[in-house]
């Protein structure tokens, strides 16, 4: 029992780092079968208490590396998806967006400057 069960252990170690090191980030489903087989990893090592102590160094590498690239690669992905993404254009009624730079910032200048006009001035002397 305790050679299947290291030949079982071996077997998800395995796959654990193959997946790990070929993992593409932007594939949902390679993230879902990689911590698949870390849970059923999780789940052998709570079955029998009696795992050498390789086989837990060895898995609290693979750990450390998935936390990296995790960390890593959601932020990487998250900003590559925004940068894909396409809104839609908002209706003629909102004429201010079809403007051209230049003429938005000779708008903002003239408002502002109507808004300097129209205050009232403080000056009590």
């Amino acid at each position: 029992m305790k050679k299947l069960l290291n030949r079982k252990l071996d077997n998800l170690l395995f796959f654990y780092e193959l997946y790990l090191n070929g993992i593409d980030e932007e594939n949902y489903l390679e993230w879902a079968l990689l911590f698949n087989i870390r849970t059923k990893i999780e789940e052998e090592i709570r079955k029998n208490r009696n795992i050498s102590n390789a086989y837990m160094r060895k898995l609290s590498t693979l750990d450390n590396e998935l936390k990296e690239k995790a960390s890593f690669y959601s932020t990487k992905v998250l900003c590559s998806r925004l940068r894909k993404m396409t809104f839609p254009k908002p209706p003629k009624k909102y004429w201010w967006y079809y403007l051209d730079k230049k003429e938005q910032e000779s708008r903002e200048i003239k408002s502002e400057a109507s808004l300097h006009e129209r205050e009232p001035s403080c000056n009590y002397a």
